[in-house]
């Protein structure tokens, strides 16, 4: 097989940026299949600490002398027999444009925000059509989640996150938990009448336990599925209007039509479609968890969120831990997900900056089958807060210095 430089050589460096942004995406395709053999998986065990490179190609490599190794030079760990250097301006150059062209959008924000806030008011009006025909999916509260509410999300605002927590499970006196594979994996026992009542058919081992929280989470999308086919859901935006769309998938879609006045020259009158978009909504079932204080006594519990935790509270979703438990009741997963939400927030404009950079180019940009299929956003975040959060401290000046060292914990956990 030709080595990477053989198979693709690299443009001169007197090339523009603009043609190198152009074309990063098929050189990190190149990278990739220079590693279709040693995928994120397979260099957990490998000697060759260096095999992340493949995920460092955003940087202008070059294959050209070093002048002075001490001096504005930087080497980048590489496949053996590839010695590439770089100059850290260019990469700093780079990585502004790649964020400048793939993570920020010109965006109308009024707008953005009426189509977000109203996004929100016919989610409410089809979760409370659904709590009214089956109690078992009565909401308590609506939890904003996902990257739209941290502020990393890369591209228009066409997708969100949202836990809704269902309201006759959450009630202290509801139910009681107890541990299964680990401390953060909860056997569910319900121990209210009433409530016994109406999760009946979700009861196992003797009537006392949640089951299977894919049968739940089954049932609930088929009963938003009717909501929506029994009658319409739309809503009037300040420039435009947002509809339901019955769909057969878990997710909720909602369509977006923007629209504007004609001017008095056209023949025809009022309002014409302006724009269109498909809004994705991803719901995540959930209880609230009846007793915090369990929760930080757990081991790898962040002890410098304790009083973000007593604040937010934390929340127990239908996540499996995919284990057979039968005929014991299953697993259901704690999350922080709120703290985690408050966490991004707050996070600096440096680490937000790194962390769509590397969405952008890592998972964002490159379809192929080998594309590195075990790294997702959520694994980015992870390595991001322990970047952030972590016993050593962050000292880097530029993005591009916080991206390497995530990129490098990356290597070396997963």
């Amino acid at each position: 097989m030709k080595s990477f430089k053989d198979a693709y050589p690299l443009p001169p460096i007197e090339e523009s940026f603009a043609a190198l942004n152009e074309r990063y995406s098929q050189l990190v395709f190149i990278l990739y299949f220079d590693y279709i053999h040693c995928d994120l998986c397979q260099t957990r065990n490998n000697n060759s600490r260096s095999d992340i490179a493949f995920l460092i190609v955003f940087d202008q490599i070059f294959d050209r002398p070093a002048v002075d190794s001490s001096k504005a030079w930087f080497y980048l760990p590489v496949p053996p027999g590839h010695t590439r250097m770089i100059k850290l301006p260019m990469r700093e150059k780079f990585l502004e444009r790649v964020y400048k062209e793939k993570c920020t959008f010109q965006l109308d924000h009024e707008e953005v925000n009426d189509v977000e806030n109203k996004t929100l008011q016919i989610l409410r009006d089809i979760l409370d059509n659904v709590g009214r025909a089956n109690p078992a999916f009565k909401i308590w509260e609506i939890i904003k989640s996902g990257s739209f509410y941290e502020g990393t999300k890369v591209g228009p605002p066409d997708e969100f996150d949202f836990m809704i927590v269902f309201e006759n499970l959450s009630r202290k006196e509801s139910i009681e938990l107890e541990t299964g594979c680990t401390p953060w994996f909860q056997k569910i026992k319900v121990v209210d009448a009433d409530v016994k009542t109406i999760y009946n058919k979700y009861l196992t081992h003797k009537k006392e336990y949640l089951g299977e929280t894919s049968k739940m989470v089954y049932d609930f999308w088929k009963q938003l599925l009717s909501v929506l086919k029994e009658k319409p859901f739309s809503i009037e935006t300040r420039k435009g209007k947002i509809t339901a769309i019955p769909n057969h998938k878990q997710k909720l879609l909602l369509k977006y039509v923007g629209s504007c006045m004609l001017s008095p020259s056209d023949n025809s009158h009022g309002l014409v479609p302006k724009d269109s978009i498909e809004i994705g909504i991803d719901l995540m079932p959930a209880i609230k968890h009846p007793n915090v204080s369990t929760v930080m006594s757990y081991s790898g519990f962040p002890k410098q969120f304790k009083c973000d935790l007593q604040e937010t509270g934390c929340h127990i979703i239908s996540k499996s831990c995919h284990k057979d438990h039968f005929p014991d009741p299953p697993c259901w997963f704690i999350t922080l997900a709120a703290i985690e939400l408050k966490t991004m927030q707050n996070m600096d404009e440096k680490h937000k900056k790194a962390y769509k950079v590397l969405k952008s180019l890592v998972i964002g940009e490159i379809n192929y089958p080998g594309k590195c299929i075990n790294l997702s956003s959520y694994m980015l975040k992870t390595a991001l807060m322990f970047h952030v959060h972590g016993d050593v401290q962050c000292s880097g000046t530029h993005f591009g210095d916080c991206i390497e060292n995530i990129l490098s914990y990356l290597g070396s956990n997963f």
